[in-house]
Protein backbone atom coordinates (compact mmCIF):
# COMPACT_ATOMS: atom_id res chain seq x y z
CA UNK A 1 0.00 0.00 0.00
CA UNK A 2 1.39 2.98 -0.69
CA UNK A 3 1.58 5.64 2.54
CA UNK A 4 0.41 8.83 1.02
CA UNK A 5 -3.43 7.58 0.69
CA UNK A 6 -4.00 9.17 -2.90
CA UNK A 7 -3.60 5.86 -4.52
CA UNK A 8 -3.95 2.26 -3.02
CA UNK A 9 -1.80 -0.27 -4.68
CA UNK A 10 -1.45 -4.11 -4.76
CA UNK A 11 1.70 -6.74 -4.71
CA UNK A 12 0.39 -9.73 -5.81
CA UNK A 13 3.05 -12.77 -7.81
CA UNK A 14 5.81 -9.66 -8.32
CA UNK A 15 3.11 -7.64 -10.15
CA UNK A 16 1.77 -4.67 -8.83
CA UNK A 17 -2.36 -3.94 -9.50
CA UNK A 18 -3.62 -0.24 -9.06
CA UNK A 19 -6.35 -0.79 -6.84
CA UNK A 20 -8.40 2.52 -7.30
CA UNK A 21 -8.06 2.34 -10.81
CA UNK A 22 -6.00 5.11 -11.45
CA UNK A 23 -3.59 4.69 -14.33
CA UNK A 24 -1.36 7.21 -12.93
CA UNK A 25 -0.81 5.52 -9.51
CA UNK A 26 2.12 2.95 -10.51
CA UNK A 27 4.08 5.93 -12.04
CA UNK A 28 3.27 7.78 -8.66
CA UNK A 29 4.46 5.49 -6.84
CA UNK A 30 7.37 4.76 -9.24
CA UNK A 31 6.55 1.06 -9.86
CA UNK A 32 9.04 -0.04 -12.96
CA UNK A 33 7.09 -0.25 -16.02
CA UNK A 34 7.55 -4.17 -16.39
CA UNK A 35 5.83 -4.40 -13.34
CA UNK A 36 2.90 -2.72 -14.38
CA UNK A 37 -0.93 -4.23 -14.90
CA UNK A 38 -3.36 -1.99 -16.89
CA UNK A 39 -6.48 -2.57 -16.98
CA UNK A 40 -6.32 -3.62 -20.63
CA UNK A 41 -3.67 -6.32 -19.57
CA UNK A 42 -5.62 -7.82 -16.82
CA UNK A 43 -8.94 -7.84 -18.69
CA UNK A 44 -6.92 -9.62 -21.75
CA UNK A 45 -5.34 -12.40 -18.90
CA UNK A 46 -9.14 -12.71 -17.26
CA UNK A 47 -10.28 -13.80 -20.57
CA UNK A 48 -7.18 -16.01 -21.77
CA UNK A 49 -8.43 -17.66 -18.17
CA UNK A 50 -12.05 -18.20 -18.84
CA UNK A 51 -11.17 -19.56 -22.42
CA UNK A 52 -9.40 -21.79 -20.34
CA UNK A 53 -12.03 -22.84 -17.73
CA UNK A 54 -14.64 -22.82 -20.29
CA UNK A 55 -12.17 -25.45 -22.22
CA UNK A 56 -11.94 -27.48 -19.38
CA UNK A 57 -15.78 -27.25 -18.80
CA UNK A 58 -16.77 -28.68 -22.07
CA UNK A 59 -14.06 -32.05 -21.54
CA UNK A 60 -15.55 -32.79 -17.91
CA UNK A 61 -19.03 -32.09 -19.16
CA UNK A 62 -18.68 -34.81 -22.19
CA UNK A 63 -16.87 -36.76 -20.24
CA UNK A 64 -19.02 -36.85 -17.45
CA UNK A 65 -21.79 -37.52 -20.03
CA UNK A 66 -20.21 -40.31 -21.66
CA UNK A 67 -20.14 -42.03 -17.86
CA UNK A 68 -23.52 -41.31 -17.73
CA UNK A 69 -24.24 -42.75 -21.05
CA UNK A 70 -22.69 -46.02 -20.27
CA UNK A 71 -24.26 -46.37 -16.60
CA UNK A 72 -27.70 -45.86 -18.13
CA UNK A 73 -26.73 -48.25 -21.14
CA UNK A 74 -25.82 -51.19 -18.54
CA UNK A 75 -28.79 -50.10 -15.93
CA UNK A 76 -30.75 -50.89 -19.37
CA UNK A 77 -29.61 -54.51 -20.27
CA UNK A 78 -28.56 -55.43 -16.78
CA UNK A 79 -25.27 -56.26 -17.64
CA UNK A 80 -23.30 -58.28 -14.55
CA UNK A 81 -20.26 -56.45 -13.24
CA UNK A 82 -18.27 -58.18 -10.52
CA UNK A 83 -15.59 -56.14 -8.25
CA UNK A 84 -13.60 -59.47 -7.34
CA UNK A 85 -15.68 -62.00 -5.49
CA UNK A 86 -18.22 -59.20 -4.95
CA UNK A 87 -21.33 -58.77 -7.48
CA UNK A 88 -22.56 -54.81 -8.31
CA UNK A 89 -25.97 -53.92 -7.98
CA UNK A 90 -27.56 -52.42 -11.18
CA UNK A 91 -29.54 -50.02 -8.97
CA UNK A 92 -25.94 -48.48 -8.40
CA UNK A 93 -26.12 -47.87 -12.12
CA UNK A 94 -28.75 -46.22 -12.19
CA UNK A 95 -27.75 -43.74 -9.13
CA UNK A 96 -24.32 -42.99 -10.69
CA UNK A 97 -26.33 -42.91 -14.36
CA UNK A 98 -28.35 -39.52 -12.28
CA UNK A 99 -25.03 -38.22 -10.60
CA UNK A 100 -23.01 -38.52 -13.58
CA UNK A 101 -25.72 -36.71 -15.54
CA UNK A 102 -26.42 -34.40 -13.54
CA UNK A 103 -22.73 -33.51 -12.87
CA UNK A 104 -22.40 -33.80 -16.82
CA UNK A 105 -25.54 -31.09 -17.76
CA UNK A 106 -24.42 -29.07 -14.80
CA UNK A 107 -20.39 -28.19 -16.10
CA UNK A 108 -22.01 -27.96 -19.85
CA UNK A 109 -24.61 -25.45 -18.85
CA UNK A 110 -22.18 -23.79 -16.97
CA UNK A 111 -19.76 -23.33 -20.01
CA UNK A 112 -22.59 -22.43 -22.69
CA UNK A 113 -23.42 -19.10 -20.48
CA UNK A 114 -19.76 -18.14 -19.70
CA UNK A 115 -20.59 -17.95 -16.02
CA UNK A 116 -16.60 -19.67 -15.11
Amino acid sequence: MSASGRHALLVFRGLVYSLNRDPHACRMARVPRSLRVTPRSLRAFTREVLMGVRAYLMVSGCLFGVVALAQLVRAIRHVPVALGSHSVPVALSWVAAIVTGSLSAWALRLASHGRA
